[in-house]
């Protein structure tokens, strides 16, 4: 809450991105530590302090542009020689990529829907996850290890499933 970091559905966890707040030009960087939002058509969720460094408080919304950075390190090399080295950047667009059909508070009522897109669907499952600080329970399709597939398929479904989205998968409850 108090770090500059934010939330996005498909970057990799770690990576730095621009944030440019389009109506002022104002920027920050910060570093994507979580996983969202899961509201509307938000790409990215500000930690406090980020939206507040922005400018965004207290709308709490705005249109921005996001870029990806790549942290580097100015090493030396001989004496008075310096040179930057860049970290390697985990590539966003391969990975593990699930598509999130729907999320439940009910256990109960995400395995029933859950059973219903499993006879449809492959790769179908209920996920359990925190979000606000809640547990609920996603159902997904999945998993797919490239984003473009993934993008594909949720195409593909759309019609059916108009609140889908591609989620990255990093590993069980947190």
């Amino acid at each position: 809450m108090n770090g500059m970091t934010a939330a996005h559905k498909t970057l990799p966890l770690g990576t730095y991105v621009k944030v440019t707040k389009l109506d002022s030009g104002r920027w920050i960087i910060v570093r994507i530590n979580d996983r969202g939002p899961f509201v509307g058509d938000r790409v990215i969720d500000l930690s406090r302090r980020a939206a507040e460094e922005l400018g965004m408080l207290p709308k709490g919304t705005a249109r921005v542009r996001i870029e990806a950075l790549q942290p580097a390190t100015l090493i030396q090399y001989a004496q008075n020689q310096y040179r930057w080295v860049p970290e390697p950047v985990p590539s966003p667009w391969q990975g593990r990529f699930d598509i999130q059909l729907a999320a439940f508070e009910n256990k109960q009522n995400a395995d029933r829907f859950g059973k219903t897109v499993a006879a449809r669907y492959q790769g179908a499952g209920v996920e359990p996850y925190y979000f606000g600080g809640k547990l609920l329970y996603r159902v997904k399709i999945g998993t797919f290890s490239d984003l473009h597939k993934a993008r594909a398929v949720l195409e593909k479904i759309r019609a059916e499933f108009p609140d889908a989205f591609v989620i990255a998968q990093d590993g069980g409850v947190r």
